[in-house]
């Protein structure tokens, strides 16, 4: 069901009638559950009052019974109350009716299943999942609610005779990789006598639109071959899918799948690119606490110019502990030996080994790559200090010869104070004790 919000841009009140027409002109009869596919959920389609500048709700429903598409026109026309009519400026002339046509677009939507339970393609990053996709369209000639919806799975890819035309010649650089393709085969729709393509299909992509776009980027699906089966009305879709991302991502998607005549079958798809091992391991050895400690590596672009990076350590914090240089700048091609990234370390304890995730992020047009490497900082084993402790020996001065000395005769011979007595200033002069008796 789709509103159409009408609104009476008159400074009058007028009376509307409202007629649903098809692409020659005639009117499509409303209410006629056996044939009509359209309906406007109004009480009355004639003489339907709008207030000056008010707004009138218009709702259709559409219900089709078979696969096709419709182009149709909702007619508004408007009477002024009071069968007054409008005039226009400068000019005599006067306006008894004014028209509004809204074209509508309808289409015969078939959801293959539930969208709260998508076909899941998963990848790693800088991983390629190249597989053969098989889509099962079910009603082609005729819609019924409650028949098949069709099914949809993965595949290894079929490998061919002809080395020539191998699956691998395929890529995300193809033209018209992600754009809306079809088969070769045509079909006359209608009583147009128009050549058309049997099949389209489409991705459309939904979410966050810087991931949406990595998502575009990353995926390419090619419609390969066509099988049909006589006794059921099944159609069979073999595609061919490439699926490399450069960076994690979650993005959820359509695959729209459209006929000539109109019919369109929706499969909900959930592209998924895991996380990847780290590149590398960096162990950095500190040398002292709170001193610098620094390694470096070359880092080289994957094009043969340069490309401008952005390098970081994750999850952020204002420790201080790893910085890296430079943070931004230009990734220089192979042949002019790359660029140096250099990673510091200050230690700020012992016993603790410190890590954190270097990312170094190059965006070039619209595909984005990423090296991430965990680095892990380790400090210098503490070594205990250790003191040494020995029997103190007796000062030499006071040895004499072995013989015992008696202090307290000596100290009846000092006759000048030592500098610890109280009475100070007088000279110090050593005592002979060879004058003793």
């Amino acid at each position: 069901m789709v509103t159409i919000n009408f609104r009476n841009s008159t400074d009058s009140a007028i009376y509307c009638d409202l007629v649903l027409v098809d692409e020659e002109g005639k009117p499509i009869k409303l209410n006629d559950d056996q044939h009509s596919p359209f309906n406007i959920l109004l009480n009355k389609f004639e003489n339907v009052h709008v207030s000056p500048r008010g707004i009138l709700d218009i709702p259709i429903v559409f219900s089709p019974n078979e696969l096709k598409s419709y182009n149709v026109y909702l007619v508004i026309t408007a009477r002024r109350e009071g069968r007054m009519n409008w005039a226009e400026k400068n000019q005599e002339r006067k306006i008894e009716k004014l028209r509004w046509i809204y074209p509508i677009k309808a289409f015969s939507v078939i959801n293959a299943f539930n969208k709260a339970s998508p076909f899941v393609v998963e990848c790693k990053v800088r991983h390629r999942l190249e597989k053969a996709m098989e889509i099962v369209l079910a009603n082609v000639t005729t819609y019924a609610s409650g028949l098949d919806r069709g099914s949809l799975r993965l595949r290894s890819m079929t490998p061919k005779k002809d080395s020539s035309k191998t699956t691998s010649s395929f890529s995300l650089s193809d033209e018209n990789q992600i754009k809306s393709e079809s088969t070769g085969s045509l079909v006359i729709v209608g009583d147009t006598n128009k050549l058309a393509s049997e099949f389209v299909y489409e991705l459309h992509f939904s979410g966050n639109l810087d991931q949406c776009e990595l998502a575009q980027n990353s995926i390419a699906v090619k419609l390969v071959r066509v099988e049909r089966e006589r006794e059921n009305g099944l159609v069979n879709l073999i595609f061919h899918i490439v699926f490399c991302p450069s960076k994690p991502f979650v993005v959820d998607a359509d695959l729209q799948v459209e006929t000539a005549m109109g019919g369109m079958w929706r499969y909900p798809l959930k592209l998924v690119s895991l996380e990847p091992p780290p590149d590398d391991t960096i162990i950095i050895e500190g040398k002292r606490l709170n001193k610098e400690s620094v390694v470096g590596f070359k880092l080289s672009s994957k094009i043969d110019k340069a490309l401008p990076f952005e390098a970081f350590f994750s999850p952020s914090g204002g420790d201080h502990i790893f910085s890296v240089t430079p943070e931004i700048g230009e990734l220089l091609p192979e042949d002019e030996d790359g660029t140096l990234i250099k990673i510091s370390f200050v230690p700020p304890a012992y016993g603790k080994i410190y890590q954190k995730e270097l990312v170094i992020s190059v965006k070039f047009r619209t595909p984005l790559y990423q090296w991430k490497y965990l680095v892990k900082g380790v400090t210098p084993e503490y070594v205990v200090p250790r003191g040494q402790s020995a029997i103190p020996a007796p000062d030499s001065r006071f040895k004499q010869n072995g013989k015992k000395r008696n202090f307290i005769i000596e100290n009846t011979y000092i006759i000048h104070t030592a500098v610890s007595s109280p009475v100070k200033g007088a000279s110090l002069l050593p005592i002979k004790l060879s004058n003793m008796p």
